[in-house]
């Protein structure tokens, strides 16, 4: 039987594509800018989460899909603006936005896009939530920029505990955001929730310190990056501490997970299997 997110992602891909103002006189429009770099692919991971969950707490597949666009088009939004901040000139195998069409056309597009998931959640179908979703969506964004514009301002000499809230701030708030949403159209308690966030924040970190793991040599003195960070305080143990603190995120995505629905704690338990198979090395070292 296949998941709700393989029926529905065609309609969010759908909602994606038609994303960003067509232009003004002869310029490339950002709607077409949008639709290019929507075609270097990614996995819309965060949008079929959003999809399962919200089917899965018992919302409408119109209102599942409203929920997915907005998430999605958050993260695609601050992905332009991330390429351009760390100068990455390749996104997925192709130019970045930024790369291609200039830092003035990147920030211009993420911007649009930020916009844009605000109007998607307000065709939700229940209005009575719209003011709880609007105010989560605009604080994780929020949240995202502070970590984002630490990250882009402090590379060496960052203590491991100050690495960890960049990452929380970072990139947590946006993975949250798949839970969040329909935990609250679906009338879930506020406790619940913020256990549940805080759950989705523990995978943030412990996928950012994997892949730090696997960066590490690129990363040197480029980002910042939490091998370096524990190897500026632990030495040639930072391996070992990088996979003790990968697995001490997993483990408390677990216990936390569990204060939320069965869909939700379902969803979490298949991310942490997630990570555990797809970096064995760290998993095996603790």
């Amino acid at each position: 039987m296949n998941s709700p997110s393989t029926t529905l992602l065609p309609q969010v891909e759908q909602q994606l594509n038609s994303l960003a103002p067509m232009a003004l006189a002869d310029e490339p429009s950002l709607n077409s800018i949008n639709r290019q770099a929507l075609a270097a692919g990614g996995g819309r991971k965060r949008a079929a989460l959003t999809l399962d969950l919200s089917i899965g707490l018992g919302l409408s597949q119109a209102d599942a899909v409203c929920l997915a666009s907005a998430v999605e088009t958050l993260h695609q939004a601050s992905l332009v603006h991330d390429d351009l901040q760390d100068q990455d000139a390749q996104r997925r195998g192709q130019q970045a936005v930024w790369s291609e069409h200039g830092g003035a056309v990147a920030i211009c597009l993420g911007d649009a896009l930020i916009a844009e998931a605000f109007e998607q959640l307000s065709e939700f179908s229940n209005p009575t939530v719209l003011p709880a979703l609007i105010r989560a969506a605009s604080r994780a964004v929020s949240r995202m920029s502070a970590g984002q514009a630490l990250d882009c301002t402090r590379i060496n000499g960052v203590s491991y505990a100050t690495y960890e809230q960049v990452i929380r701030q970072k990139s947590g708030p946006l993975l949250a955001l798949p839970f969040v949403l329909p935990m609250i159209c679906a009338g879930t308690n506020v406790d619940s929730i913020d256990r549940v966030q805080k759950a989705a924040e523990s995978i943030g970190i412990g996928y950012q310190l994997a892949d730090d793991w696997e960066d590490r040599m690129q990363d040197h003195d480029k980002h910042l990056n939490g091998f370096w960070v524990l190897t500026e305080e632990h030495g040639q143990l930072a391996e070992m501490e990088l996979a003790k603190a990968f697995n001490q995120h997993v483990a408390n995505a677990l216990a936390l997970g569990a204060a939320g629905p069965a869909p939700v704690q379902k969803a979490i338990v298949g991310l942490a299997q997630w990570l555990r198979e797809r970096f064995p090395e760290l998993s095996e070292a603790a």
